[in-house]
C-alpha cells in the first residue's frame, strides 16, 4: 500500500506485483504486472495493467491498456482513442465518455447520469442513465433503462475537475456513425432519436418509462442476472444520493458516518426506536382525523368533514414521504458512509485529524456504498444485512434529530 499526494509510475518502471494506492493525484505511465488498486482525487493511466484495474476518484481518464475488468467508481471517467481493456468495464458516477478509438473487449457495464460512448465494445453494453448517447460500436445488444435522473446538472455539485465533461442530451440517442451489432432494447419516456444512417442489425424494442408493467410488453432485462440487476440499481441510487449529501453537507456527512462507525449497535436500537415513534405518528394521525370527522359530522358541519379528511391525508402523505425518504434514500447513504469511514480510516489514519472535504465525502461514501452493496447481494443473508444497515442508518438520523432537539433547548 502506498500513500502519498502524488504517486507516478514512470513509462521506465515495472511494477511486478499488485500496486494498490492512495493520493491526491495517481498516474500511471510504466507496467503494473499485477491489478491495480487506486484512490484518490485524480487518477491517470496511460501504461499498462496486466491484471484488473480498481479505481475510486473524482475523475478517472484510462488511455492505456487494462488486459482484464476495468471497475471504475469515479465522478467523471473517460476512456481515451488509446485505451483498451481486454475484458468487462464496469462504471458508476455522473459521467462516462468513451472516445472514438477506446476498446472494450467484453460488456459495458454502467450505472450513470449520462454516457457518451463513441469507442467500441466487442460484447453488450448495459446502461442505467438519466442521458445516453451512442456514436460507436457494439457488437452485442445495446440495453438501457434510461430516465429517472433528469434536473440533475454537472454545476449542481460545484466540483472542479481536471477532467472535461461532454455535454449529453436527456434521453436516448443513436447517432449516424453507430453500429450495433445486436438488439436496441431500451425503457424510457421518449422514444429513442435514431439517425437513419445509424446501423441496427437487431430489432428495436421500446418501453415507456411510465408505463404499467403488467400491462406492458415484455422487454428483456438489463441482464441474465437479476441480483446482479438489482444491485447496480441499488447502488447507482445510493451513489446519486451520497453525492449530493457529499457536496452539499460534507461535514455533516463525516459526523454521521463516524456515528454508525463508533457505535452500530447503539444505533440499531434508535432505529428500531424510530421505526416505532413512526408507526405511532401514523396511528395518532389516523385516530386524530378519525375523532375530528367524528366531531364534525356531529356538529353538523360539513366543510369541516372534508377539511378533517384534508389534513389526515396531507399530513399522513408527509409522514410517509419523510420516512420513505430516510429509509430508502439517506439511512443507506449513512451506513455505507461508516463502512467506507472505517475502510479509509484503516487505511489513512491520518484522515481523522484533518478538516473533512468533499473528496473524503465522496470517497467514503463511493467505496463503502460498493461494499455495502455487495453485501446485500449475498443469498439468503442479504436481506437480514439490508434491514440492519438501514435501521443503523435510520437510528445516526434519530440521533442526529435528539442531539439537534436538545441543542435548541
Amino acid at each position: 500500500m502506498t500513500h502519498d499526494e502524488e504517486v507516478v509510475v514512470q513509462p521506465h518502471e515495472v511494477i511486478e506485483d499488485d500496486l494498490i494506492v492512495w493520493a491526491s493525484y495517481v498516474r500511471i505511465d510504466g507496467v503494473v504486472k499485477g491489478d491495480l488498486i487506486a484512490f484518490g482525487s485524480e487518477i491517470v493511466v496511460e501504461g499498462i495493467v496486466e491484471g484488473d484495474l480498481f479505481a475510486v476518484a473524482r475523475s478517472v481518464y484510462l488511455n492505456g491498456l487494462v488486459s482484464d475488468d476495468a471497475r471504475i467508481g469515479a465522478y467523471a471517467a473517460a476512456l481515451g482513442e488509446e485505451a483498451r481493456v481486454g475484458d468487462d468495464f464496469f462504471h458508476l458516477g455522473y459521467s462516462l465518455e468513451t472516445r472514438p478509438g477506446s476498446t472494450i473487449g467484453g460488456t459495458l457495464h454502467t450505472a450513470t447520469r449520462q454516457a457518451l460512448l463513441s469507442g467500441q465494445v466487442v460484447e453488450a453494453v448495459l446502461v442505467r442513465a438519466g442521458a445516453l448517447e451512442v456514436r460507436g460500436l457494439t457488437g452485442g445488444d445495446v440495453r438501457a433503462v434510461v430516465g429517472g435522473l433528469e434536473g440533475i446538472a454537472h454545476s449542481d455539485f460545484v466540483i472542479d475537475l481536471a477532467l472535461e465533461i461532454p455535454s449529453v442530451r436527456d434521453g436516448v440517442r443513436i447517432d449516424s456513425g453507430s453500429a450495433i451489432g445486436g438488439n436496441l432494447v431500451y425503457r424510457s419516456q421518449q422514444p429513442a432519436v435514431i439517425d437513419a444512417a445509424a446501423r441496427i442489425r437487431g430489432e428495436v424494442h421500446h418501453q415507456d418509462w411510465r408505463t404499467d408493467p403488467g400491462l406492458a410488453v415484455e422487454i428483456p432485462s438489463l441482464g441474465d442476472d437479476s441480483r446482479l440487476s438489482d444491485a447496480v440499481s441499488r447502488l447507482a441510487v445510493l451513489l446519486v444520493t451520497g453525492l449530493l449529501l457529499a457536496a452539499g453537507v460534507p461535514g455533516w456527512l463525516r459526523v454521521r458516518s463516524a456515528d454508525v462507525r463508533s457505535g452500530p449497535a447503539t444505533l440499531l436500537g434508535w432505529g428500531f426506536a424510530a421505526l416505532v415513534v413512526g408507526g405511532v405518528a401514523s396511528l395518532g394521525i389516523g385516530v386524530l382525523g378519525f375523532l375530528l370527522v367524528v366531531s364534525s359530522l356531529s356538529a353538523g358541519s360539513g366543510s369541516l368533514v372534508g377539511a378533517s379528511i384534508a389534513a389526515g391525508v396531507l399530513l399522513q402523505v408527509v409522514l410517509f414521504a419523510v420516512f420513505g425518504l430516510a429509509l430508502f434514500y439517506v439511512a443507506p447513504v449513512l451506513t455505507s458512509a461508516g463502512i467506507g469511514s472505517a475502510l479509509l480510516g484503516r487505511l489513512q489514519p491520518s484522515s481523522e485529524d484533518r478538516a473533512p472535504s468533499r473528496l473524503d465525502s465522496v470517497l467514503i461514501v463511493a467505496v463503502g456504498g460498493a461494499i455495502y452493496t455487495a453485501l446485500r447481494a449475498i443469498p439468503a443473508l442479504g436481506w437480514f444485512i439490508g434491514l440492519c444497515g438501514t435501521l443503523v442508518g435510520l437510528g445516526a438520523l434519530a440521533l442526529w434529530l435528539r442531539e439537534a432537539f436538545r441543542g435548541r433547548h
